[in-house]
């Protein structure tokens, strides 16, 4: 009887190991995922194999490159046990999309590497938020100069100091934070909660990896309207007007229009329409009716993607860039109005 009582205490004292060792493990592995978040992402009119994703995280920065399965989708699990700006580029460092990131967080984003438009992203509410205020100021993220972006993005963190997307918007999307007065004002103002250290030290650490959009413009190498060879088109010397369309969008041919009121003017600039569209038989249809118009016509294969344009930032259509006789890049956007204002 006292060996039965023996064994069974050991046998209970063994029990009571293991569950300990159990509840240990798990206690690990909580702590071990607490920092973990996951991303999907699929992106139409990639041609690349894989994408990278960049982000600053719990082990310090992140820079990989993921391979696309069949259907174009990247799957990537990273840790960051605080918010943190995460950003998703092609091959070349174009980029496709950014988002806040954090812990827990299972991001899933659906994009199109030609319309910077057509992006959706789900999983985190601060990137959600984010990412609306963008598409609802979408018309002055294309704008040089600034001014109207700038000033829509103060009076945001303004009004809301307590939200996190006012400083991702100081932080990432404000032409100067730095210096500009009213937005260092703005996020001095913000809640602790709401600009945490994280945040603003991962922004600046991608900056310092990410390619800068063109300010001016010297030459493009791409395809002429027979679409079967590079052509160099130089601005050297002239002021110039570049439409970049897209045959899916039928406005196109009131931009035409506009193209040849432009061209009709006296000291009239150079003209360039140059389509986005990967398509080159749809492209080559809709310019049929206006191929004898006196102006190039150029086509970019890859879109937004092609190595001439990467540095652009094209990333939506319609768009219109007006340099000067230097090649600088004095108006961005598709407002008509506003490019003829330029040309004054």
């Amino acid at each position: 009887m006292k060996k039965f009582i023996s064994a069974l205490k050991l046998r209970t004292a063994h029990f009571a190991l293991c569950t300990l060792c159990i509840v240990l493990c798990a206690m690990l592995t909580a702590c071990g995922d607490a920092g973990k978040f996951t991303v999907e992402a699929t992106f139409d009119n990639v041609e690349s194999p894989t994408l990278r994703i960049v982000f600053v995280g719990d082990s310090g920065l992140t820079n990989a490159t993921v391979p696309r399965d069949e259907k174009g989708t990247i799957r990537f699990a990273g840790h960051s046990t605080e918010p943190t700006l995460l950003v998703i580029t092609g091959d070349r460092g174009a980029v496709l999309a950014r988002a806040i990131v954090a812990g827990g967080d299972a991001l899933k984003v659906r994009g199109d590497a030609r319309d910077g438009d057509a992006l959706y992203i789900t999983g985190n509410a601060v990137t959600e938020r984010w990412l609306a205020f963008r598409q609802k100021q979408d018309p002055l993220y294309d704008a040089a100069p600034c001014t109207a972006l700038d000033d829509s993005i103060v009076a945001y963190a303004t009004a809301h100091p307590g939200d996190m997307v006012s400083a991702a918007l100081l932080i990432c999307d404000h032409s100067n934070v730095t210096t500009d007065a009213k937005a260092v004002g703005a996020l001095e103002a913000l809640a602790p909660e709401a600009r945490p250290a994280s945040l603003a030290t991962s922004a600046m650490t991608i900056a310092s990896l990410m390619p800068t959009v063109a300010k001016s413009v010297d030459e493009l190498r791409l395809f002429d309207d027979d679409g079967k060879r590079y052509e160099t088109f130089s601005t050297a010397g002239r002021r110039s007007v570049l439409l970049f369309w897209s045959p899916i969008d039928s406005t196109f041919k009131a931009h035409f229009a506009f193209l040849d009121n432009v061209r009709r003017r006296e000291a009239s600039p150079l003209v360039a329409d140059i389509n986005m569209d990967g398509d080159s038989t749809r492209w080559q249809r809709a310019l049929k009716p206006f191929v004898e118009r006196p102006w190039r016509h150029l086509w970019s294969p890859t879109g937004p993607l092609e190595p001439a344009l990467e540095p652009l930032g094209v990333r939506r259509t319609p768009l219109y860039l007006v340099t000067d006789t230097t090649g600088t890049i004095i108006y961005r956007g598709a407002d008509t109005t506003a490019v003829l204002r330029s040309l004054r």
